[in-house]
């Protein structure tokens, strides 16, 4: 099951998770069917465009495979090699 929450953010004066009216980033986090728990930002400030995002990996957790490799491959230490490999080919 997935779900939807809010980080938030100053100057929100909001501390809920679940409060969905302000602005601050959205993020998805739960296990999908496959039994893969996942934690991702939701790269948006709707909680509607989020909850539909949401149910729509629940009913096809295939479909969003993709989308969950390119956000976690491309953060770390894939990113940093993407910089720094370039940089040291340039040096020599």
């Amino acid at each position: 099951m997935l779900r939807v929450y809010t980080r938030h953010y100053p100057p929100c004066s909001q501390t809920d998770s679940n409060y969905r009216r302000c602005r601050c980033p959205k993020w998805i986090n739960g296990t999908l069917p496959t039994g893969q728990f996942i934690r991702i930002s939701a790269q948006t400030r709707s909680w509607e465009s989020e909850e539909r995002k949401a149910r729509l990996m629940e009913f096809s957790p295939t479909r969003f495979d993709l989308l969950l490799l390119n956000q976690t491959a491309e953060s770390g230490l894939r990113r940093r090699l993407k910089i720094f490999w370039p940089t040291k080919k340039r040096e020599n």
